[in-house]
This record gives structure tokens, sequence and C-alpha cells, in this order.
């Protein structure tokens, strides 16, 4: 990756940073719309939502690195 934005940019800390963001976003989105298992234990829903997760973590964290001005090197 590169930062055309700031070519002094740390990409270390700014990776740490936006993973912290992407963990708070998963954690307000299981706030804002949790899961109703009906007394379900280790449900189909389960596993759904935990795919969910990693996807909304992993776009938070690209959305985050984007803004940070980090870009794939091509």
């Amino acid at each position: 990756m590169e930062n055309l934005k700031n070519p002094g940019a740390d990409f270390h800390a700014d990776m740490a940073a936006c993973e912290r963001e992407a963990e708070r976003v998963v954690k307000l989105d299981r706030l804002a719309r949790p899961i109703v298992l009906n007394n379900c234990y280790r449900c189909e829903a389960q596993g759904h939502r935990e795919l969910q997760d990693a996807l909304s973590a992993q776009g938070a964290q690209k959305r985050c690195m984007a803004a940070r001005g980090w870009q794939e090197a091509r």
C-alpha cells in the first residue's frame, strides 16, 4: 500500500488505528441490530452474524485507511 496524500505516514500506526475503528463499528452494529436466536444454541443465524461482522469490519477498515490516504499499489 502507498499513501499518495502523505508519503511520510506510518502505515502500521494507521492500520492499528483503523483496526480499532473497525472493532468499534462492529460493536455499534451489534447494538443497533441484535440477532434474536429464539432459544436456539449455535443456530445458523449466529454463523451468518459472524460473517456479517467480519465483512463489516473489513469494509470499515478499508474505508478508514482510504480516508487516511492509503491505497493499494498498482
